[in-house]
Order: structure tokens, then C-alpha cells, then sequence
């Protein structure tokens, strides 16, 4: 095994072990899907996972497990928890999140992967974009 084989993947780790922390801070203030958005930009970058899929099957493995509770305390105390919002927002997640990984894979089959990351990444990019000018908005406007 190569020394430096090694070292890189010290490096990986290392940096998925701070991304996470730093995310984890941000998350707490603003919620879990605003965290999500930095981790899979950074996850792609740094190439600490190899494709947008196996990023979203990463991100959807990580939202199996109980992170918010580590945080939700805080919010239970100063009553700031909807909770028929967050029934219905759960089960709509369910339901685009089954459809969206469907999809997901339907388009990476049709398009071969390099294309399909390639419409992966516009999608998300429309998206976030048109996010960031609601933030926008909101920020300035209010």
C-alpha cells in the first residue's frame, strides 16, 4: 500500500470528520435540509464521495439516524416545534424521496452516469439557485 494512498485518506476522513462538526453547527441554526445543501456541495468538491448518487444514498443513510434530537431540545423548550407541520413535511419527504431516488437512477440508466451527473448537478443548481434568491429576498425585504 501506498504511504500516500493512505495519507489521503486520512485526509478524507479527517475532512469529513470537521465538514460534518461545522455542518452540524450550521444546522442547528437553520435546519437539517439548509446543512444537507453545504455538505453535498463540499462532498463533491473535496471528492470525498465519488458521485452525486452515492452522495444522495450517503446523505439519506445519515438522515436515517436520529441527528436532531442531539439539537431539538432547545427548540422543545421554547415551543418552537410544529408539529402537524412536521408530520405532513415527513410524509411528503417520504413520498418525493422514494420518487426522486427512482428517478434518480431512471435518469443515470438512460443517460449513462457521466451525463446523468451532469443533469443531477443542473437540477440542483437550479434549484439552489432560485433558493438563494428567496433567501435573498427574505434577508433584504422584509
Amino acid at each position: 500500500m501506498d504511504k500516500y494512498y493512505v495519507y489521503i485518506n486520512m485526509f478524507n476522513e479527517i475532512a469529513t470528520l470537521l465538514l460534518a462538526a461545522f455542518t452540524g453547527l450550521y444546522m442547528s441554526m437553520i435546519g437539517t435540509s439548509g446543512g444537507s445543501a453545504i455538505m453535498l456541495y463540499l462532498f463533491d468538491k473535496l471528492k470525498i464521495i465519488k458521485s452525486p448518487t452515492a452522495i444522495a444514498g450517503t446523505m439519506l443513510l445519515i438522515g436515517l439516524l436520529p441527528l436532531g434530537l442531539a439539537g431539538i431540545y432547545d427548540f422543545y423548550i421554547h415551543n418552537d416545534i410544529d408539529y402537524r407541520a412536521a408530520f405532513f413535511m415527513s410524509i411528503g419527504l417520504m413520498v418525493g424521496i422514494h420518487y426522486g431516488a427512482e428517478y434518480g437512477y431512471l435518469i443515470q440508466d438512460k443517460f449513462g452516469p457521466k451525463t446523468g451527473d451532469r443533469i443531477k448537478y443542473t437540477v440542483t443548481a437550479v434549484i439552489y439557485g432560485f433558493l438563494t434568491l428567496l433567501y435573498i429576498s427574505n434577508a433584504y425585504y422584509v
